[in-house]
């Protein structure tokens, strides 16, 4: 491409002419630059060239979040009983579901990032809740009482007031879980974006 005032030749981001300082007439719409044919096909060939970045499919995404978080969960009530191993179960929950909902989104952004961490929290919360119930209806049962699951997972705030059930603990690993699944979803977010 040349300089349309004294003919020498310019770069494509070149504002102004190196050599009679006149301005350079360009087109920011479709990054078009008036001078010459040639280059202006040059320009239009490699703005064609650029790949598009993918559409994200949401109910896809969440069908595949929704799967990773069942996995996950199964993987928490297994570590439960393994005391503060548990905390393990939230980075695979975490990256479970992030995986699982790119596989059938086609990518993520930050609305899927979103729904997919406030769906990983819930879940998280209501497992722990469900793991406590399940240990203190087995307990119960120990004991020669006889209560349904039901009667044990509402009972779970009174057993923290009676300080049968240790809140502190509860909310270390409870807490320590759902930061674990969040650094967890940022890392393969990153790690993803970067490889995009």
């Amino acid at each position: 491409m040349n300089c349309p005032n004294c003919g020498s030749p310019l770069k494509l981001d070149d504002a102004f002419c190196q050599v009679c300082g006149s301005p350079i007439n360009t087109q920011t719409g479709d990054n078009v630059i008036g001078l010459g044919v040639n280059e202006n096909i040059q320009v239009e060939q490699s703005v064609k060239n650029k790949t598009p970045k993918k559409e994200e499919k949401i109910k896809q995404g969440l069908i595949g979040a929704a799967l990773g978080i069942g996995f996950g969960c199964l993987g928490l009530l297994l570590l439960y009983k393994l005391g503060y191993l548990v905390l393990l179960a939230g980075p695979l929950m975490g990256s479970l579901t992030i995986l699982f909902y790119i596989n059938k989104s086609g990518c993520i952004r930050k609305k899927g990032i979103i729904i997919c961490t406030i769906l990983m929290i819930i879940s998280i919360i209501i497992v722990f809740n469900v793991a406590l119930a399940i240990d203190n209806t087995n307990t119960m049962k120990s004991f020669g009482y006889k209560p349904t699951f039901l009667d044990t997972f509402v009972s779970i705030p009174r057993l923290f007031k009676y300080e049968y059930i240790s809140l502190k603990a509860y909310l270390i690993k409870l807490l320590g879980t759902i930061i674990l699944n969040i650094a967890t979803t940022i890392g393969i977010v990153l790690f993803k974006a970067h490889k995009e």
